[in-house]
């Protein structure tokens, strides 16, 4: 992990915290256009969204965490 992930992380947490001190439930916090916001879970999970686990974005994120490449077909390694 990066520092940049660790103030995220924190800034994350801050504002979950101060949600719920607020009262607030049935919600998740994220980041949109710079600003953190309050998403409602129904929001976020309404539609489920798939990474293509043969395309370009799941082979970069495998390639930027280090993890093994058992996903992908053998000629992909």
């Amino acid at each position: 992990a990066e520092p940049i992930d660790s103030m995220y992380c924190e800034r994350l947490g801050n504002n979950a915290v101060h949600a719920a001190m607020a009262g607030k439930t049935k919600m998740l916090i994220g980041l949109v256009n710079n600003e953190f916001v309050h998403i409602p879970i129904r929001a976020a999970t309404s539609r489920r969204k798939l990474v293509n686990p043969e395309g370009s974005l799941w082979r970069d994120a495998i390639e930027a965490t280090q993890q093994p490449f058992f996903m992908l077909k053998k000629d992909q390694k």
